[in-house]
Parts: C-alpha cells; structure tokens; sequence
C-alpha cells in the first residue's frame, strides 16, 4: 500500500494550462494569488486544529496532509525542471538534493570569515538544518519504500519531498527552509515563481511562522522508519 502523503499529487507543469512556464505575467500572478490563498486557508485550518492541542497533528492526516500538498504547490510554482534529465523530475526534490552541496559551500565560506556569527543568524544554520533534513527524509522514504514494490522513481523523490516538508513542520522550521530556498538554488526558480516574487515569498513565509506554535508529527510509516535510520536521526543534532 503507498504511503497516505502520496494519496494526491499537486497539479503538474502543463505547457497548456494554468501552471506553464509561457503563460502570460497576468496568468501567472493569478496563479500565485490562488497558491497564496490555498496557503492561508491551510495554515488557519492547521492552527485551528493544533493550536493548544496536546497531540500533535499527524502530517499524513487532515488537516495537515493538505497543508503539506499546498506548501509543495506553493514551492514548485514555475520551477525550473533541471537542464539534464532521463525522465520528468520531481521539481522541489530536484532542488532540495542541492541543498546538501550549498550548505558544505556555505560552511567553507563562513568558516574563512574573520568573525563568527551566532547560531542564529549564522546563514548556514538553517541552510544545513534544511540540507540534513533532506538527507534524513530520503533515508526514510528509502526504508519505508523497500517494502512495496512497484513505486516509481519520480513517485519516491515525490514522498521524500513532502517528509521534508513534514520535517519542516514538526521541526518548527517550515518558514525559514522555504524562505532560503530561492536563495540557495536560485536556478530552479523562474522569474515569476511565487518564491522569486519578493513581496510574495515575504507573505508566505509571514503565514507560515504561526505553525510554530503547532505541534506536528511525521506520518506513522516514516516515523517507524525513523527507528531504523538512528544514525542518521543523530547526524541531525
């Protein structure tokens, strides 16, 4: 049986529909004022739910699960697919496996800096805490995955882009991974993405910063899978 996150799918780059690359500036601002509004209808629906609560809300179910497919609609509005590609990509887990080689960049770059900024307004402190987390997720879509058969590759990269989102979330890191991303791998969005409009990112990641006070839990077969990937999990802290 497949995971419940890969129960439903955002909807995919159509050279003739709303989400193509040609569509007119007036299209395209259309589709990100619809995205930015999917976005606060889900994060009010979560915050409604969780806000309070004294368990977390399971990623893998309402509300969260549609909170989860909104944010990756919102990330992967006019992405760039990679130049080079043997099948149709996963647009956000094509960006996200470059965050790994960014954040050791980063690193590199900070550590040759004279001073030394604190953690928390260290650039690379939530760069690698994004670029482990992607990490992490791949790890448990893996296991997880290996016991069914018949999953597509792109369909796998698709799981492991939203546990990274689930990751986000329960990690109260939901508004500060998705705001670097532009930064971090600016060639996968165009110029019209939602997450290249400046004043665009700026109000939804300014929507996403409530879900801090939310409490949230990986889907139950990821979290078994944790279990498995200890190590891994440790890499993180």
């Amino acid at each position: 049986m497949w995971p419940s996150l890969l129960h439903h799918v955002s909807a995919p780059i159509d050279d003739d529909g709303i989400y193509s690359l040609y569509a007119s500036p007036t299209a395209l601002a259309t589709e990100r004022a619809a995205l930015l509004e999917g976005a606060r209808q889900a994060v009010n629906a979560n915050i409604a739910a969780g806000l309070g609560s004294p368990e977390p809300l399971q990623c893998e179910r309402s509300p969260a699960r549609e909170l989860v497919i909104t944010l990756e609609a919102a990330i992967e509005h006019q992405m760039v697919p990679p130049l080079v590609a043997l099948r149709k990509p996963c647009l956000l887990y094509s960006a996200l496996a470059q965050l790994p080689r960014r954040a050791a960049e980063l690193r590199r770059a900070t550590s040759a800096s004279a001073s030394a900024p604190s953690p928390s307004s260290d650039p690379w402190f939530h760069l690698r805490g994004a670029a482990e987390a992607f990490t992490l997720a791949r790890i448990l879509g893996e296991k997880h995955l290996s016991s069914s058969r018949g999953i597509p590759a792109d369909v796998a990269e698709l799981y492991v882009g939203r546990l990274w989102l689930c990751l986000a979330l329960a990690r109260k890191s939901a508004a500060a991974w998705v705001a670097l991303l532009p930064d971090a791998v600016p060639a996968a969005f165009s110029e019209h993405s939602l997450l290249a409009v400046v004043d665009e990112r700026d109000l939804l990641v300014a929507l996403l910063q409530p879900l801090c006070h939310v409490p949230f839990a990986l889907p139950a077969s990821a979290a078994a899978a944790r279990g498995e990937a200890h190590e891994a999990e440790e890499r993180y802290y």
